[in-house]
This record gives C-alpha cells, structure tokens and sequence, in this order.
C-alpha cells in the first residue's frame, strides 16, 4: 500500500487492515520527509545504504529508522572528530565561524538576537499604546451607531490603521537603534 492511499485518513483508520510497516512512498516523498533534494535521496541509496524496496519505492518505516541510524552516525562522527581536534585548531575554527557571523550580520543576513528582542519590544510598547488609546479615537466615531456591524467595521479601520502605522514604524526602532522599553529619563 502506498501512503497516497491513506492521504485524508489516519494510520489508526487502517491498523486493521494492514500494518505500519508495510506502508511504502515513492522518492520524492522520502526527499520531503527529510528535508532533502530529491536527487539526493538515490546518493544515500548507493552511498550510505538507504533501504530502497523496488524501482522508486522505499518502506516508511526502514526509511525512518535507517534515518535516525544515519544522524546519529553522523553526530559520533562529528563529535569524535571535534575530539581528535587540536584545542588550536578548535578555536581556529570557532574563529572563523564567530567572523562568519559577523560578515552575515554586517551584510544583513542575519539579525542580532538582542536586535530582534529590542524591535519586539518597540512594537509591543506602541501596539500597546495605540490599544490603550483606542477607545479615546473611537468614542466620537461610535456617538449615535446603534447598529452592532456598523461598530465593528468601524474597530476593525481602526485595527487596520494601526497595523498600517506598524508597517511604517521608523527604521530605528525596527532595527531596535532606538529603546523604547527605557522609557523618559528626563
């Protein structure tokens, strides 16, 4: 049976009629469950000894175990091979791999951990703000509306306005240049 067959249904929809380990999926749904390119999945066939049935057909259940068997192989190597490093190769290593971050971070691939707390700390104060004074900005638009629709489209403008003010949040304060959560030392 192939796992397209029980698409929409649970494994426990078919413990009777068959067993786990008799479901079998085709290359490119091994690629997908291991997160890997497609073209790959034949390189661990002939190289590392993925289990393979017949002709673009591999049993879930083998593909699984021989999966977590393979990354745990490749841990011990990778542990072992950090052991049998010399301490100054060691920290030759982490060197580079600290610079490596550090060109990601100058070129804007990657963000600093604190950069990203400090931006979601600025949005919260002012989503929290512009929440908190909401009610003052609605309370003349909602005078005299009896009608419960009319209100909620005229809360839901005001949401969207406010996630439009998000949107346009100055760049300091989205790249967190700017503390908000410091507050007036004045």
């Amino acid at each position: 049976m192939h796992i397209r067959e029980l698409q929409g249904s649970t494994v426990s929809d078919y413990k009777d009629n068959m067993e786990l380990n008799e479901i079998n999926i085709r290359r490119l749904q091994v690629a997908e469950l291991f997160g890997l390119d497609e073209k790959y999945i034949n390189e661990l066939v002939s190289s590392h000894g993925l289990p393979k049935e017949g002709h673009n057909e591999y049993n879930l259940v083998k593909c699984l175990k021989w999966f977590v068997a393979y990354k745990d192989e490749l841990h011990i190597r990778e542990c072992n091979r950090i052991k049998q490093e010399k301490p100054q190769d060691h920290l030759a290593r982490k060197s580079a791999e600290k610079k490596d971050l550090e060109i990601q971070i100058m070129q804007n691939k990657l963000i600093e951990a604190d950069t990203v707390r400090m931006a979601i700390s600025n949005i919260f104060i002012l989503l929290s703000q512009w929440l908190d004074t909401m009610g003052v900005r609605l309370a003349p638009l909602v005078i005299g509306k009896t009608e419960k629709k009319e209100i909620q489209n005229l809360i839901n403008e005001e949401a969207v306005k406010i996630k439009l003010e998000i949107c346009k949040m100055p760049v300091e304060l989205i790249e967190g240049k700017t503390d908000l959560t410091q507050g007036d030392n004045d």
